[in-house]
């Protein structure tokens, strides 16, 4: 699949000029914060759900929570804290749920829990679509009409003719917006980024910045650690036909690749971009899988 590289005209000085996405009070490091994130998930699924909820509990008094794709550890916590009848503030929580993570009244009424909380913490009908529509407000909907052009003319005939035309609308979009985040385009659309970032490697200037970019908001909790994933792994695989996180050929459905890299490098690579570990996320998929099986 040909995908358009969307930031390929970035210059390297416009890097040193970015400015932190707004919805985070300070920049921090983020990358202890999913490991400990990860933890609390591991405690949540084997059952001890009083640890999990203490464990996000002290993480969340020193990092502004995120919501990270996969795990929503924000609405576990809040959820927990209610099954484990724990007395806490849950307001700020429930409202950036949908301020910024696009929780609405359909995704909150999935939730028998979350939907009890936001009751008894005085979110009726009007204020839930109240708060949607500050998110809505706040969607860039240019962001969004790029991400969409660069879906359909993805299998376009015409791609190559419009390269240039999407790559110079996309520049213009980020250097106005900044990174793609939940905040800004939603999570649709930045579920559908994710499979793109593999295709951001196809010249050493282009993967230099757009490496750049990913791994400095993976750092700061804007970008998602599969996001940085998805761009290394495939251009490790097309250049040295071997896993460079450890689990590739699963994830991007590679066959029969020669599984050479040592495990300690492997764990330090996972770490360094937030992934979890090996061993983790096979065991988080394996008990998935097994529960959507019984369901």
């Amino acid at each position: 699949m040909n995908v358009f590289i969307t930031f390929s005209l970035l210059p390297m000085a416009f890097l040193k000029g970015q400015q932190p996405d707004k919805y985070l009070e300070k920049e921090v490091d983020y990358l202890p914060y999913y490991q400990e994130m990860y933890k609390a998930d591991s405690l949540k699924m084997i059952g001890k759900e009083k640890e999990s909820f203490d464990k996000l509990d002290d993480l969340f008094k020193i990092y502004k929570p995120r919501n990270t794709m996969f795990y929503y550890e924000m609405k576990t916590y809040i959820v927990l804290g209610e099954k484990l009848g724990v007395k806490r503030d849950y307001r700020p929580y429930l409202n950036d749920l949908i301020m910024l993570w696009g929780y609405n009244s359909s995704t909150i009424g999935t939730d028998d829990i979350l939907k009890k909380v936001y009751a008894e913490n005085g979110f009726n009908d009007q204020k839930i679509k109240e708060t949607e529509q500050f998110h809505k407000n706040n969607l860039k909907q240019e962001y969004i009409d790029g991400i969409n052009k660069i879906r359909s003319l993805d299998q376009s005939p015409k791609r190559m003719e419009a390269e240039k035309e999407v790559n110079a609308e996309n520049f213009e979009i980020y250097a106005k917006y900044g990174y793609p985040t939940v905040q800004n385009i939603h999570m649709g659309s930045k579920v559908f980024l994710i499979p793109l970032f593999i295709h951001f490697n196809k010249n050493e200037q282009q993967y230099e910045i757009i490496y750049k970019i990913l791994y400095e908001n993976v750092k700061k909790g804007a970008a998602e650690p599969i996001e940085m994933k998805n761009f290394l792994a495939l251009k490790n695989i097309e250049n040295t036909r071997s896993y460079y996180f450890g689990d590739d050929g699963t994830s991007l459905y590679v066959d029969k690749l020669q599984d050479d890299v040592p495990y300690d490098t492997v764990k330090k690579r996972r770490k360094m971009y937030g992934l979890p570990s090996l061993e983790l996320e096979k065991w988080k998929s394996k008990i998935e899988s097994e529960n959507s099986e019984i369901e």
